[in-house]
């Protein structure tokens, strides 16, 4: 009787041996598809990403081209530690949360 109960025991242990084992082929798979999935995700952010470089740097210039013309007496100053202010608050504007999105994937 006790040689039917090992043998419930080592049946029992192959089995959990075998879930264990599916498991982790699943967990692989599914590993690779998600790597895939980001991959193409990047890819596809990475032209809007770049426009919206562009934007940010037409905005700068657009705001250069404002302050030129509020200088008073007309004579267009030099760029001033404001410009660099906002330049970066446009930039932080724009590529913050789109690269909290990124992370987030």
């Amino acid at each position: 009787m006790s040689e039917v109960f090992l043998g419930v025991i080592a049946v029992a242990t192959l089995v959990m041996a075998l879930v264990q084992l599916g498991v982790i082929i699943a967990g692989i798979v599914a590993f690779k598809r998600i790597n895939e999935v980001i991959a193409r995700v990047e890819d596809s952010a990475r032209p809007m990403l770049a426009h919206v470089d562009e934007l940010v740097v037409d905005a700068t210039d657009s705001l250069a081209a404002v302050r030129a013309q509020l200088v008073p007496g007309g004579q267009p100053g030099g760029p001033g530690p404001q410009d660099d202010h906002v330049h970066v608050v446009v930039a932080c504007a724009i590529h913050d949360p789109a690269l909290r999105r990124a992370m987030m994937l």
